[in-house]
């Protein structure tokens, strides 16, 4: 990939010139120009795979009891490590990290909450998120509620672990030290 001295990336002809590499036919989309050039997918995946793996294993493996309590912290702060993950492999100034991190955190809060979800099922293990499962059957939960919207309160459980997810994803990116904007990536003349 070759730049012209003197021009700037982001302009029109940098764009136009991009469009071309993208679709030599000249038959683009320019929705899929901009998210091919302004996302890095491996630094997302790269985000998300944490996330799945700490919330696929917290929610399998079974735990002694004294351990489910310390590693379901290490577990819910999983996503703030798929958001650093995500953020360091993505190059750019800090709102394209956050960017990164907080898709990490969607797809990998997603699985997060399904495994919480699923947490919530008679079959499951009690793992680490078995205290997850806890802290609803004994927050005070009026008994009628909880017998008429126990599948409703499940999933809202879940939609919570998803937010968490996507929240400590943003934050860990947004905090992630990167290479700042202005700087110019390098190409060969």
């Amino acid at each position: 990939m070759e730049r012209r001295a003197g021009q700037k990336i982001g302009t029109e002809d940098d764009l136009e010139r991009r469009a071309v590499e993208f679709c030599p036919t000249g038959e683009f989309n320019f929705l899929e120009l901009c998210v091919a050039s302004m996302l890095d997918w491996r630094a997302v995946v790269a985000g998300t795979a944490v996330d799945a793996t700490a919330a696929m294993l917290g929610a399998t493996l079974p735990l002694p009891p004294y351990a489910r309590w310390p590693v379901f912290s290490v577990v819910a702060c999983a996503g703030l490590l798929g958001g650093h993950v995500a953020a360091r492999l993505a190059s750019g100034g800090w709102r394209r990290r956050v960017g990164h991190g907080l898709l990490a955190g969607v797809f990998g809060g997603a699985t997060f909450a399904v495994a919480v979800w699923w947490s919530f099922q008679p079959a499951a293990p009690r793992g680490a998120l078995w205290p997850v499962n806890y802290v609803v059957a004994t927050v005070g939960l009026p008994t009628e509620f909880a017998a008429r919207y126990d599948a409703a309160i499940g999933v809202a459980v879940a939609l919570l672990g998803w937010g968490l997810f996507v929240a400590e994803g943003a934050l860990a990116a947004g905090a992630t030290a990167g290479a700042s904007v202005e700087s110019d990536p390098v190409y060969r003349e």
